[in-house]
């Protein structure tokens, strides 16, 4: 459906009303959505009115007005609707689900307003797949580009499950886009989160419950942000990298294959496509070294302290092998540190193995202890 907007033909006519709008659909917590919508409002001196396009219009109460849209389609696809006809009058600025706002951006919206562009966002930070759109944060003068969500409305099926989501999808359709960020380069707004723990062994398992949709998120993004890191890596030189999950120790049992295995899957899967070796370490998953071995598939595996290098030598056949030495033999005299050091270039002399310590160095280690060790081990035969 198309709709006739005389606003739409002169930018400096029409509606000048800003609308905040959000998705929460399907299994995404509503109270992320009410959370996101009252900081606005918390930290904003202009006058906006606010909007949450959902399944659940019963569960929105004073903090927004529900839009339900004629039809729903599947996760963040549903932020497709901002381009249909039935938005509310003036400017739309939409905010994903996992966007923190640190400060109020009155400055930015305002100027951006003022210049009077139909279609403004922030620039994605890694032009995931080449695109620089972002549909994370957009403004846009309700009513433009109805074709898009048309086109989206016939072509759904085929569309869902497209790589790279709606905004590489959206990204390419649009012939003039402001990119906010060129004049203001600090609005970008990153995840603010913070892994709540009791002490530095030991994992807050009620926050950890409380906030899953937190961590999902936040793994679904690192997870990307380590891929495009990982590639700019290899171009400035990196032979091989290694992926450093230092408190995959702390993982519930339970959810260490959604929080450790799967993504680092993912980014193993993604440097093999890229053909770039890659080392991981899952630090402190003790006897499921082996099971990470067998799902993930590295082309290397670091090995903690706490690992025996004997079991290891034995079980994790299926890649070479790196470190294990503990940190505090560095601390120890010269023949302790050396014979430590003999203990795990004995083991894996017959495979292959990168001697290396089994976590970083100890800030109070003395810098001719590691040159000692370096040389030890160029020595060894």
């Amino acid at each position: 459906m198309r709709v006739d907007r005389p606003d739409l033909q002169n930018p400096t006519v029409g509606s000048s009303k800003l609308n905040l709008i959000t998705v929460c659909t399907q299994n995404y917590p509503m109270h992320y959505a009410e959370k996101l919508i009252r900081r606005f409002q918390t930290l904003t001196n202009l006058t906006v009115e606010s909007y949450c396009i959902t399944d659940r219009p019963n569960e929105v109460t004073d903090w927004a007005m529900p839009i339900v849209p004629p039809r729903f389609s599947e996760g963040w696809w549903n932020k497709l609707n901002i381009f249909s006809p039935s938005m509310p009058d003036g400017w739309l600025l939409y905010l994903d689900l996992d966007i923190v706002i640190l400060q109020n951006f009155n400055e930015e919206i305002t100027c951006t307003l003022k210049q009077g562009e139909n279609i403004n966002c922030v620039s994605d930070a890694i032009n995931w797949m080449g695109v620089r759109f972002s549909s994370s944060f957009m403004l846009l003068r309700s009513g433009v580009r109805p074709d898009i969500y048309d086109d989206f409305i016939k072509n759904e099926k085929a569309l869902v499950n497209k790589p790279g989501g709606d905004q590489v999808w959206i990204g390419p359709k649009l012939d003039k886009v402001h990119y906010i960020d060129d004049s203001f380069p600090n609005l970008k707004k990153n995840l603010n989160f913070d892994l709540a723990t009791k002490n530095k062994n030991e994992l807050d398992l009620v926050k950890f419950k409380k906030n899953k949709f937190d961590f999902n998120l936040i793994i679904k993004n690192l997870t990307i942000y380590l891929c495009k890191h990982i590639e700019n890596q290899i171009k400035a030189g990196a032979d091989l990298v290694q992926v450093f999950d230092s408190w995959a120790g702390l993982i519930p049992e339970k959810d260490i294959q959604n929080y450790c295995y799967n993504p680092n899957l993912e980014i193993v899967n993604f440097c093999k496509a890229k053909k770039i070796p890659i080392i991981c370490f899952p630090k402190g998953i003790k006897e499921k070294y082996l099971e990470f071995q067998n799902f993930v598939k590295p082309d290397g595996l670091s090995l903690d302290y706490d690992i025996d290098p004997l079991w290891a030598k034995k079980n994790l056949t299926k890649v070479a092998l790196q470190g294990g030495m503990h940190p505090k033999m560095l601390l120890n005299s010269d023949e302790e540190m050396y014979a430590e050091a003999k203990k795990y270039l004995d083991t894996f002399k017959d495979v292959p193995y990168i001697f290396n310590l089994g976590h970083g160095i100890l800030p109070e280690t003395k810098p001719d202890k590691l040159d000692k060790l370096i040389k030890y081990a160029r020595k060894y035969k």
